[in-house]
């Protein structure tokens, strides 16, 4: 199985979790929260158009470059912490359960994209600002602002609606391809990690996110330690080996063993089984994504 390596492959990864990969973000979040209802209703009149200009506005704004790709397009933003409340620029909508605790909330000026803010309490606000800062990769989560008020540091990161739990959870299966998708985005994130000398610590399903176009992102970077000598980040590994398991079968087993059970679907045979087996003998995450078995899919779209 190779790892796709052309970040501008999309592959339909939210249909895997019953959400359509080309639904708006206001259209995800309604799947995941009844206050979605309330979401739109705050987008549209934000809008201020007849019902009749809505296709077109939403048009219009598919076609702009979203205050994120503008960031990315320049250089790594890293926000400094302003002593003010962050519903002085964020209107917040609902609260959600996603990687944590979270509220969903739309930026009062343009561009009104949607967002998460993520708040943090002594003593490990510090912490979490550090690594939201300092930590820039195209698989991590990434923070726009942040604020400090009497309460604690709220930081206010790009929405992402969907966990690879979700997915989990979901009756559908991936295919090789789409396994391969996540994979190599995930493998990608956390050689980043590793790079930086850094190892999460706390990979699992639910803290590993995906937006609109199938773009994979690890979360929780305040998680994120020195990686130690003498574990050299197997914690991550092996954790990598779970979430594969999880997604090819939906479960791990209970011995702790890395397999399939499910040989029917994944056969012992396929280039799946052999990445997943290869991580309980790598080394590092930047060894696995030299792995390549079988054909080239970086070019598949699906």
């Amino acid at each position: 199985m190779s790892l796709p390596s052309n970040r501008h492959t999309q592959f339909n990864l939210l249909g895997l979790a019953g959400t359509d990969s080309n639904a708006s973000s206001s259209e995800v979040a309604q799947t995941q929260h009844p206050a979605g209802m309330l979401e739109e209703k705050t987008l549209n009149k934000k809008r201020a158009r007849s019902p009749e200009d809505v296709p077109e506005m939403v048009s219009d704004t598919s076609k702009k470059t979203s205050r994120l790709d503008r960031i990315q397009a320049t250089e790594p933003l890293r926000p400094k912490a302003i002593k003010e409340s962050p519903w002085k620029y964020y209107e917040k909508i609902y609260d959600l359960e996603l990687a944590g605790e979270v509220e969903v909330a739309v930026r009062k000026a343009d561009p009104n994209e949607l967002v998460h803010v993520r708040t943090f309490t002594s003593p490990g606000a510090e912490k979490a600002l550090y690594r939201y800062q300092h930590l820039q990769h195209a698989n991590i989560v990434t923070a726009l602002d942040a604020f400090t008020t009497d309460t604690g540091l709220f930081l206010v990161v790009e929405a992402m609606p969907i966990s690879l739990e979700r997915m989990v959870q979901s009756p559908a299966y991936p295919n090789e391809a789409q396994l391969a998708a996540i994979m190599g985005q995930l493998l990608k994130g956390i050689a980043y990690l590793e790079a930086e000398g850094l190892e999460h610590g706390s990979l699992c399903c639910s803290n590993i996110l995906l937006d609109t176009d199938g773009t994979l992102k690890i979360s929780n970077q305040e998680c994120c330690g020195v990686m130690s000598r003498s574990k050299d980040g197997r914690d991550d590994l092996r954790a990598l080996s779970s979430i594969m398991m999880e997604l090819m079968q939906k479960y791990v087993k209970e011995d702790a063993a890395i397999g399939i059970d499910d040989l029917h679907r994944w056969q012992s045979s396929s280039d799946a089984v052999g990445l997943l087996s290869a991580t309980t003998s790598a080394a590092s995450a930047a060894e696995l994504l030299k792995v390549s078995i079988g054909r080239n899919i970086c070019d598949t779209v699906l």
